[in-house]
């Protein structure tokens, strides 16, 4: 059988639908790890990212973020990432992750406050069309 870029395929592991990309399958479900994911639940991924040791911090940071950001005021990454319970580099990417179509594609604005300091907040009406992810 030849394969083919863009060409869907049934996953041997999960039998979710697939797809050809980058040269390699790819699940849009298990995404190769066998574990059937909930459709509603963040995709993340990364070179480093592991769905199992990941899934569920990554998650939960985001959802608390996004859940404190909901308030239209004006937050600093020390703060968000106290609120979270990660790292400032982990709720920076987080804020990221917000702006990505794939998280909700979100206008997340931020403003300069002096001493190399950043403040962001969420726009409360997501966008159209978000950043590419």
């Amino acid at each position: 059988m030849t394969i083919r870029f863009g060409q869907d395929y049934v996953c041997p592991t999960c039998k979710g639908t697939g797809r050809v990309l980058s040269g390699k399958l790819e699940c849009g479900v298990c995404h190769g790890t066998g574990i059937k994911r909930n459709p509603d639940e963040p995709r993340f991924d990364g070179e480093t990212y592991d769905p199992e040791r990941d899934r569920a911090r990554l998650s939960g940071a985001l959802l608390r973020i996004r859940e404190a950001m909901g308030d239209g005021r004006w937050w600093t990454i020390p703060r968000l990432a106290e609120l979270a319970g990660c790292t400032e580099a982990a709720a920076s990417a987080r804020i990221r992750d917000l702006r990505k179509r794939r998280f909700g594609g979100h206008t997340v604005e931020r403003r300069n406050v002096g001493g190399g300091r950043w403040e962001y907040r969420l726009r409360q009406v997501p966008t159209e069309t978000g950043e590419p992810d």
